[in-house]
């Protein structure tokens, strides 16, 4: 992994993020300090295992899906997601900065890196690679616009002039008027804002966009193999599909300690911020179900994506997870 900053802010959620240590060593730290968290969307893994439900008949089994430890249709899921968001959309970026002492602040940081990195644009054909003119980046589940905010911050500070265009998707539209709203205050027009089920992205036209990154959403999805499919549908040839989600803890002492302070204490601070206890429950569940940096490898594979390759952070707390397009496709 390459530099780690980390943005300052005022107030509390600064006060809780400025022990930790900037850059190069911000990734040996991440190891030591932390394995608690999370970003984006989600929490911690580690919740209850039991489900008081009723599984379905063998021949049901794709229609359902867990919400938590719940097991629900794909579309009902996709329902209570959207209330999940609704309830915790304003105080969603504090909460972040919570739950998680500011180190998403260090993911999301190298999540940019490699977003905007030329081996992001080598493979498609284009006169010059550092002309971002041409460029199309879709943040997925985009939320707040957190990923892209970083990602002009990034090329502002590099003394870029000319920015890619870059599209906010989001379903839930609380979460698009938050960010909305942070994008007047920052004084920025750079990001386009479109309300679109991921999942789908009906929106956008197929072999379009140059990269697509997702931050912490797509355990969210009822369908995460279909979202993947229409990933690579929208991508041009060659074009690069990225994300940073969530996995699994490889250190057995880490692992016991992230799974009670995931269980335990970002519920109660949900419940003490948002007064939403139960969406943090949730998200805690929703990293437990995710598959591990292997795993969610093979559903690249599957749905296509060569190159694949994962990198975890902070024990296995977090993965990037990068896959391309190929540069001659059917599709």
């Amino acid at each position: 992994m390459n530099r780690l900053s980390i943005i300052p802010k005022s107030g509390l959620s600064y006060r809780l993020s400025r022990s930790l240590v900037w850059r190069a060593p911000c990734l040996a730290r991440l190891g030591l300090l932390s394995p608690h968290i999370r970003s984006g969307l989600g929490l911690t893994g580690a919740a209850r295992h039991s489900s008081t439900k009723k599984h379905p008949e063998p021949e049901d089994e794709d229609k359902y899906v867990y919400f938590g430890d719940r097991r629900v249709d794909r579309e009902l899921k996709r329902k209570l997601i959207d209330n999940v968001f609704t309830s915790v959309s304003s105080k969603y970026d504090l909460m972040n900065d919570l739950m998680s002492l500011g180190l998403h602040r260090c993911w999301k940081d190298v999540f940019v890196d490699n977003i905007i990195s030329p081996e992001s644009f080598l493979r498609i054909k284009r006169g010059d690679s550092d002309n971002f003119s041409d460029v199309t980046i879709l943040d997925v589940a985009g939320g707040t616009g957190d990923i892209s905010f970083r990602i002009v911050d990034k090329l502002r500070r590099d003394n870029m002039e000319v920015f890619p265009r870059i599209m906010v998707i989001d379903s839930n539209s609380e979460m698009i008027q938050q960010g909305q709203l942070r994008s007047l205050k920052k004084g920025d027009s750079n990001i386009i804002w479109i309300k679109d089920d991921g999942e789908k992205l009906e929106q956008i036209p197929s072999n379009s966009v140059d990269v697509v990154a997702i931050s912490f959403g797509i355990r969210n999805f009822a369908d995460i193999e279909k979202g993947l499919r229409t990933f690579y549908r929208v991508l041009k040839p060659g074009g690069r599909f990225l994300c940073l989600e969530f996995s699994k803890v490889n250190n057995p002492l880490i692992s016991s300690i992230y799974q009670l302070y995931s269980s335990i204490v970002i519920p109660n601070l949900g419940e003490l911020v948002v007064g939403d206890k139960e969406s943090y429950d949730y998200l805690v569940e929703s990293i437990r179900r995710f598959p591990d940096a292997e795993g969610f490898a093979q559903l690249l594979i599957d749905a296509n994506f060569t190159e694949v390759k994962s990198s975890t952070m902070t024990f296995g707390v977090v993965a990037i997870h990068s896959g391309f397009k190929p540069t001659e496709t059917s599709d």
